[in-house]
Parts: C-alpha cells; structure tokens; sequence
C-alpha cells in the first residue's frame, strides 16, 4: 500500500523553530538545567537553572511556567511538589551506512517492535524497541534489542543485517497515563495538558506531555493558548497557517546534491568532514554564526562525523577550527575533543562488529596512539559531556556477520616459497621484514593498502606510560620496561628482553641514518 509519508531532518526542524522564536523575541538558552521551581506561596514564579558552559546559577523569573521537559517532565513538577506521572517508554534505532530505501516503509501490522525503515540523508534508520525504563537518562542498549532491529529489518530489506551498521542510539518517549498500564505499547500517544492552577491549586505553571514528533506543532498551539488565556492576551494563533523559516526552500534529500556543491565550488580541499561532506565554510558558520558551544553543536548544523568513520578523520580538524576561531585555554580545546568522541563512541559500542570494528581500531589508533588524546593536558570530560549508555543486563551474543568467500586457487597460479611472510606493511611489519631479509631469509611481505605509517607521527613509542592509567608521562622508559616484564612475563617485551630491544631501536636508528633521515 502506498501512502503519503516522509521522514524529515530534526535538527534542521529543532533550528527552524528556534530561529522562528527568536524573530518573535524569544531567547534561547541552551545548556541551562533546571535545578529548582521558584514557588511563592501558591504560585510558581521562575527557576533556578545552572548554566553549565559558565558554571553559575541563573534564576529566571517568569508569569508562566510552561514544563515541556518530555521524559523529565515528571522530574520537574515533583520540584513544586506535584506528581505527574510520566512513564520513560526508551526506544533504539540502528542506522545503516547505506541509504538503501529513498522512502519510508512501514510493517502493515500493529505497532510492535522494528517496524518501520526510513531514509535520512545518507542513511537508513530501522527502529524501534518500545521499553520501560525507571530514568530517562540512566538505561542500556541491549544486545537483544540490536538483534532484534536486523532480524525485523532482514524482512523488509533481504539483506540488511550484512549491510555497514553505523550506530545504535535510543529516545526516550514521555508517556503520559494517569491509570496503570502493563506495557508501555498499551500507553497511549495522545498529548495531555495539564493546568496545575486547577488541577493542584499552584497557578503559573502548565506540564505538556505526551505526544510525538508528528503533532509538536499541534501541542504547542493548545499550550500557548492556555497560557494566553491565562495572561489576559487575545491574539490569533498563526501555527497552523505560518511555516518556519526556511520553509520555502523545503525539498527531498537527493544524495548527489551535496558533492555536486562541492563539484561547483571546487572545495575539494576544504573538506572537514569527507563523509557527509562539510566543507570548511559549513563548519565556520556553524561556530560563528550559530554560537556552537560544543563540536557535538557543529555536529547538528553540519552531519559533522556522522558518517563511516563516525568523526576519525574530521573530529581533530574540527577542534582546530574551533581553537582557531575563539582562542581557548588549550584545555579547554582538548577537553572539547575528549567529548565529541566519547559521543560517537557511545553509540558505537553496542554495534562494535564486522566494517565498524575494523574503523574503530582505525579510530584508535589516531586518537589514543597518535594523538595521545587520554593523556592530553586538561580534564577527562567537561560539564556537557555525554552519559554514556548503562551496561546491558543481558547476554551479548555475536552477531552473524557473513564472511567474504575465500577465492579458489585458479589452474596454473604459481606459487612463491619464502623462509618468512609478513602480513601488513606498518612499522612492525616492515622493520620485521627488513630484520629477516638482513639475516639471508627469503621474505615475502603482503598488504592490502598502507599501513599504520601513512599516520605516524616520527616517533617510536616504546612505552609513554605504566601503568597505562598514570596521567604522567615515564621519566625513563626503560625502567618502566622493567616493571613492566616483572608484572607481565608473558608480554611480548619480555619475551625478547631488554638486550633484544635495545638492540632493535639501535637497527632502526641505524637504518633510518642510512636513509638520509636520522632518528634522534
């Protein structure tokens, strides 16, 4: 059956609105939480928030209140002492590398787990998983739950659980039911707004609850009339009549249309993100213009590491724009970095398996080897990093990824005898083959593409710190060798001994003068 639907982009839809409210006099704070009501008697007056970017307290004094906190809806009116009873009804979503529908599809069934797949820009989403959860910011990803999306997507899409999976997030939909209900799917989707003044006896406050994404517009028109009514104002409400800014450019998603902007303006070389291709005008406007506080801010303007390599390649160029641009402390730049990829990596750990896998030691490799980026000066996360997702109460079981077939040996392939073969062409696997060919062996030395070298720094890390855990750096590596062969006899620097070792950085040195390129 063929129906009239779509999906839309909702962090261009969260922009529009707020730019709307604030051509209408609105502001808008971000990153203030709300840590208490201000109840005079038997009305509420205000807030008190903490700003979290400036680390103080704001209080904000208002005639109405107006709670659309969603899932926390509940935990705002219990600080003015009334119940509300908002059940967090948490749901996952899977997105895969590939945009292999360029429209929504529906199960034609009753609303139940991984029923729909909808396109989003380069992307495919499966959702969702419809459970109760106690917190509506402490809960888990569970691998069932995982499972249970490609097994659902597997029918709609044959296929689909082989495909690149990029990452797995989960909502959290404020239910709103005053009597008892066994399932969250028994919950209705209905909104509900509740004036406290009649409800309660505590006037200048109003909850709105419940609700989806597809009738917000809806719920806001019924709330601000309310609040009119309650103010003494007549005026029209436009909602309904007037679009969001922007509006008049609205169109579908066409995959080419982004790199063929970067085809017309030849900005090739200015590519912050290759994946979803934000260029470097993108990324400045978005920090300029839009005031980004966070990259996770620049991420929402520009797609910025939403793509295959979930910010590998564009976090660190990112950060140095932003470091460029507003001259922070270097802590704060480094801190900004720690943050974003405890971000992406949230979503990445319950999905760590098959192409994903593989980038992630990519990833790795970057950002904790190269870049040392857990032993950069400055704290480990700020005040507005992310709570990552709880650990799964149940047990993980492996996903079937399909493996490559193996190529049959044709008729007539010759083969090569060799004394040694090294797989991978890194540091360690050509200073390996070097080693062995200077011996007399017969070397052979495959590889797929480059190795680890294309992102070396020119240094050789023989051990930077022990334990791993210590913020400071060895005075002397080779005492902490020491400790470290008396913890670990098994590891691999005890295996060859110090002797072998020392002799090895002398060889590599050596070569490396022979070469015309000294390391000191």
């Amino acid at each position: 059956f063929r129906v009239p639907d779509a999906s839309a982009d909702s962090f261009l839809a969260a922009d529009a609105n707020a730019q709307s409210a604030r051509e209408h006099g609105a502001r808008i704070w971000t990153y203030h939480e709300v840590q208490d009501l201000l109840v005079d008697r038997d009305r509420v007056v205000g807030a008190l928030c903490r700003d979290l970017v400036k680390d103080e307290d704001v209080l904000i004094y208002a005639d109405m209140v107006v709670n659309a906190a969603g899932a926390w809806a509940g935990k705002i009116a219990a600080l003015a002492g009334i119940t509300v009873h908002v059940v967090p009804g948490k749901g996952i979503m899977v997105a895969v590398a590939h945009r292999v529908v360029n429209t929504v599809i529906n199960r034609c069934k009753m609303p139940s787990d991984g029923d729909i797949l909808v396109p989003a820009h380069t992307v495919a989403i499966i959702g969702t998983t419809d459970v109760k959860v106690d917190d509506p910011e402490h809960f888990a990803v569970e691998p069932w739950e995982v499972r249970l999306m490609l097994d659902e997507a597997e029918k709609m899409v044959p296929g689909f659980r082989h495909l690149r999976i990029l990452r797995t997030w989960a909502g959290v939909r404020p239910l709103y039911q005053e009597t008892a209900a066994t399932d969250t799917r028994d919950i209705t989707r209905a909104f509900a707004l509740l004036d406290h003044e009649t409800r309660d006896g505590l006037a200048g406050l109003i909850t709105i609850t419940g609700g989806k994404w597809t009738t917000y517009r809806l719920m806001a028109e019924v709330t601000v009339d309310k609040v009119c009514e309650k103010l003494g104002v007549s005026s029209p409400c436009r909602t309904a009549e007037e679009p969001l800014p922007g509006a008049e450019k609205a169109h579908y998603h066409r995959l080419g249309v982004p790199l063929a902007r970067v085809e017309g303006t030849r900005a090739y070389g200015d590519l912050i993100c290759e994946c979803e291709l934000a260029t470097r005008a993108d990324v400045v406007r978005a920090i300029v213009e839009n005031d980004a506080k966070t990259i996770d801010d620049i991420r929402r303007d520009t797609r910025l590491g939403m793509g295959p390599c979930q910010g590998g390649f564009c976090t660190y160029r990112a950060v140095g724009l932003l470091h460029a641009l507003r001259h922070p402390a270097v802590e704060d730049t480094n801190v900004a970095l720690k943050d974003f990829l405890r971000e992406r990596w949230k979503g990445l750990v319950p999905v760590l398996w098959g192409q994903q896998v593989h980038q992630e030691r990519l990833d790795e490799l970057i950002y904790l080897s190269l870049l040392n980026s857990d032993h950069m000066p400055g704290p480990a996360a700020s005040r507005l990093t992310p709570t990552l997702y709880d650990t799964p109460t149940t047990p993980e079981e492996p996903i079937p990824v399909a493996a490559p077939p193996k190529p049959p040996l044709r008729p007539g392939m010759s083969g090569h005898e060799a004394d040694v073969l090294v797989i991978g062409a890194g540091l360690a696997g050509l200073f390996t083959a070097w080693r062995a060919a200077r011996e007399g062996l017969n070397v052979r030395v495959v590889t797929k593409g480059w190795g680890a070298l294309y992102w070396h720094a020119g240094t050789i890390d023989v051990l930077g710190y022990y334990p791993e855990s210590d913020p400071l750096a060895l005075e002397s590596p080779r005492a902490g060798i020491e400790r470290l062969i008396a913890d670990q006899p098994d590891h691999p620097y005890a295996q060859a001994g110090l002797d072998a070792l020392a002799q090895a950085l002398a060889d590599l040195q050596a070569l490396c003068a022979d070469a015309g390129y000294p390391l000191h």
